[in-house]
């Protein structure tokens, strides 16, 4: 039996990667639009050698604040002009072990809930993000669960 039966139908031997998570899938009328991707849990110990989750090739997995803020404290994220929403998550981040320690659990506090709200940043702060990134596909999680995607 050769290894271009078990191909699915239309695809092409050698074409993609087979680690890839895909980007579409084809729908029939009353189907739900999220792909199947978005039910795929990244398995966080693969990692680059800036210590960011990338377990596919089109997609980054930021698995907490202290990932977020890697990807965040680049020059070509700053350099941007970026959102305030990310500078303000920046310099929350940045405060949470300076100051008092009865108050750090604040300062946490209120930095995840910054980290919370980054699936409201503009489309274009999210493009330029993926683009500086150079993953087409972003995921957040926090404490285990994925709270946004762009």
């Amino acid at each position: 039996m050769s290894e271009e039966n078990f191909l699915p139908e239309g695809a092409e031997q050698g074409m993609g990667n087979p680690t890839d998570v895909p980007t579409e899938v084809p729908m029939e009328a009353g189907e739900a639009t999220e792909s199947p991707a978005s039910e795929i849990t990244p398995d966080f110990s693969v990692r680059d050698e800036r210590g960011l989750c990338r377990p596919f090739d089109n997609l980054l997995a930021i698995e907490n604040i202290d990932d977020f803020a890697k990807v965040a404290n680049t020059p070509d994220v700053i350099g941007f002009g970026s959102e305030r929403l990310i500078l303000n998550f920046l310099d929350a981040y940045n405060q949470i072990n300076k100051g008092c320690s009865c108050s750090r659990k604040k300062r946490i506090r209120v930095t995840e809930e910054m980290y919370l709200k980054m699936n409201d940043l503009p489309p274009n702060c999210k493009l330029h993000v993926k683009a500086v990134m150079s993953s087409p596909h972003i995921w957040l999680y926090h404490n285990g669960a994925k709270f946004a995607e762009f």
